[in-house]
Formats: structure tokens, sequence, C-alpha cells
């Protein structure tokens, strides 16, 4: 009994340091909200000048509706120009003005409050993509915005799809059934283990959604993460059977159109033909 009351104790402790660092998170994401208050208001939907807003209701953006954190890092970052008598205020730059963990927190805090679900950023995806605005010097023009939102919407093809066979020793992996969604990987060469159950094809789960939705999950796990490689097995292609061709075309069809950041993806093959076969697919 007080081994499983210590258990329980830890637990505990550990979803309560969870909640916190949440709610630091959220604080610091209110606070450097502030800066934005003068024109959008504290309750996101513009201030108003007369006629006019001094800037657009949050509540009706699609940047902060929609999950695209790169999009919304560009926009804190660069500011948007004024062209016209719409809104009164144009979005200043806040580049110099905050660091990478501020604007995490003001990510997580706006699509929370105003979006309706919160889009979870790691200040080093933040500072990765503050490299790739790097190069942009002036701030920018909504018509442009509208065409970066366009091209995020539409399905993302991955060209870097690898293959390579496991030669390491199988009995010494992980028991997967009983492993959590997301868990440091421990002896692997990996940061982590995302677990994704496969259907099982032998006991009738045949639908090829299902499979494909392993792998789609999965990636959007890894954006969660700030993961930019992934390695996958053949799911459901072992104990389950599913039909080994059709589950390599899956796999290879699921990737290849997710909308994902993960840059590299892997998929492993537990033999010399499975491998032939995933080459033949990847063309």
């Amino acid at each position: 009994m007080r081994t499983l009351f210590h258990l329980l104790c830890l637990t505990l402790l550990g979803a309560t340091s969870a909640f916190s660092q949440d709610d630091k998170v959220m604080e610091l994401g209110k606070a450097t909200f502030q800066a934005c208050v003068a024109c959008h208001g504290p309750d996101g939907k513009g201030i108003k000048a007369g006629d006019l807003l001094m800037a657009p209701s949050l509540h009706d953006s699609l940047f902060i509706k929609e999950n695209h954190p790169e999009l919304l890092t560009g926009i804190i970052l660069k500011g948007i120009l004024k062209e016209d008598n719409k809104y009164i205020q144009a979005m200043l730059t806040l580049e110099a003005a905050l660091d990478d963990e501020q604007i995490a927190a003001l990510i997580a805090y706006v699509t929370k409050e105003f979006g309706g679900k919160r889009q979870s950023v790691k200040p080093a995806a933040v500072a990765r993509w503050r490299k790739e605005f790097k190069s942009r010097t002036s701030p920018w023009k909504r018509k442009d915005l509208e065409g970066l939102l366009k091209e995020a919407n539409a399905p993302k093809l991955i060209s870097d799809v690898t293959y390579s066979v496991y030669e390491g020793n199988w009995k010494k992996l992980p028991a997967f059934a009983s492993l959590a969604p997301v868990l440091g990987a421990g002896a692997l060469p990996a940061k982590w283990v995302i677990h994704t159950v496969g259907p099982n094809y032998a006991a009738g789960e045949r639908d090829r959604g299902l499979l494909e939705s392993c792998y789609v999950r999965s990636l959007e796990v890894a954006d969660e993460l700030g993961a930019t490689s992934v390695a996958f097995p053949l799911i459901s292609a072992g104990v389950y059977a599913w039909p080994k061709q059709d589950a390599i075309d899956t796999a290879v069809g699921a990737i290849r159109t997710a909308r994902t950041q993960v840059e590299r993806v892997s998929l492993v093959a537990f033999d010399e033909e499975t491998a032939r076969q995933i080459e033949s697919s990847l063309g």
C-alpha cells in the first residue's frame, strides 16, 4: 500500500509540475500580449477609433484559427504594412523587442484565447523560423500573407523519404504496446518514441484510412515536439498481417502528402526484400 501511495504521489507531483509549467507559459504569453493591447484590445476584437478599428479582430484571423505557427512567428517578427484606410495602425515589427520564449508564449496565448485551440510551440522552433525570416527586411503586405496562407494550406509533399534496414538486436527493443504516446527513447538512437497502434488486419480492421492516420497523427505529434526527422517501421505489416505492398504504398502516400514541419522521414525495413519493395514504391 505504501508503494502504491508513493507512486500515486509521484504521479500527482509530475502532473502538478506539468500544469505549473503550462501556467507559466500562458502567464508569459498574456504579459507579452500587453504590447498588442493598444491596437487589438484586451479582448482581441480591435480598439475602435470612430468608425474604424485600430487593428483587425484576432478572432477572425485565419493565422490564429489555423495551425500555422511559423506564419504567426513571421508576422510577429516583421509586422504588417499599412496599405489602405481599413485600419488606422500598421502592425509594428517586434523582432528586436521579443525573444524566442516570449514569441512562443505569445502564440500559445493568442491561439488559445482568440482561436479556440492552443498552438504549443517550442522556443527552439521559433529560433529556427527567426533564422528563416532573417533575410526579410520589410513588413509583410497583406497580399503576401494571403499567398503564404494559401501555400501553407496546400498539401505538403515530403520529397526526402528514405528507407533503411534495421540491423540491431530486435530482442532489446522496448515493449511498444506498454509505452505512453510520447516517451524518451532510452537506449535507442532517437530523442523520443512516438507510440502509434496500427489496425489489426488479421482481426478484420481493414480500413486503409486508419493505417494512414497512424502516420499522419504521428507526424502531427512530431511537429508538437519540434522534431525535424522521424523514422517509421512499416506499421501493421508484421503480426497484424497487413498485406506488405499495400502497407508500403499506404505509408509512402500518407507521408508524402502529410502537412508537417518534419524535414526528413525514413521507413525502416525488417529485411532486404522489404527494403527493395519500399525503394521501388519511392520511385
